[in-house]
């Protein structure tokens, strides 16, 4: 039984090009099957030209296309390497340090594992005297996200999503890593018509919230850094459609 396909001008030449530039690798260009058709075009009007294989031969040509794709994607940038020199940095640390011992090794955590007991994190800007965005944003360990907009923002009313729980477990860390709840309630300064900023934590059955007004001019900087992490976040949650 005969099939018959058409293939555009330029899908046939770009594939005629990758195998003449070896792109897929030597050993994709020694699966080609000799009985593969190859496809031909009128150089003089570019107009596309069918072909007739049979069946089982067309069935090994689109096999052999997904290969050749699959290892395109898979293929290494230009510029890789594998045994790169070491950096400015890398070789003025060697020169002044000692190889790591066994005891210098620690156990590494697990970037999905939420062990710290924070179970929440919010956080709240007020408006200020010009157009600062204004939200509630909260976030749950079990994914759960709850979001509030009020002015200044793309999104204005309420609404619901979901964040993965890594990225929870990063903001928990920051948190603890911070020393949050050692923090003072309330940062202030003395200047005018700027916003305020909620920060909440609760951890292990512990609530705490922190005012932090005017960020940008006063308060530990670790605060402020941790308040931009958690509007980072936002990039990464999967809304709702409701």
């Amino acid at each position: 039984m005969k099939v018959e396909a058409k293939f555009r001008v330029e899908d046939a030449r770009v594939f005629d090009e990758l195998l003449a530039a070896n792109r897929f690798g030597e050993h994709a260009l020694h699966a080609v099957p000799a009985e593969v058709p190859r496809w031909s075009w009128s150089a003089t009007n570019r107009s596309v030209q069918s072909w007739k294989c049979p069946r089982a031969t067309m069935r090994k040509s689109l096999i052999l296309s997904v290969m050749l794709a699959c290892l395109a994607c898979s293929s290494r940038p230009p510029n890789a390497l594998r045994d790169s020199e070491a950096g400015v940095l890398q070789r003025e640390f060697q020169q002044s340090h000692a190889p790591a011992t066994n005891e210098e090794y620690a156990d590494c955590d697990s970037p999905y594992e939420n062990n710290t007991g924070v179970t929440e994190i919010a956080i709240e800007r007020t408006p200020c005297y010009r157009f600062c965005p204004t939200y509630t944003l909260r976030l749950f360990s079990d994914g759960r996200v709850e979001y509030s907009g009020q002015a200044s923002v793309r999104f204005v009313g309420t609404r619901r999503g979901n964040l993965d729980e890594y990225f929870f477990a990063r903001l928990a860390r920051a948190a603890v890593g911070i020393g949050f709840f050692e923090l003072k309630d309330r940062y202030t300064c003395g200047v005018t018509d700027n916003p305020t900023v909620y920060v909440s934590v609760a951890k292990s059955g512990q609530r705490k919230i922190i005012e932090h007004y005017a960020p940008e001019h006063g308060g530990p900087q670790a605060l402020r850094l941790f308040e931009e992490a958690i509007d980072a976040v936002q990039q990464h949650i999967e809304w709702s459609a409701k």
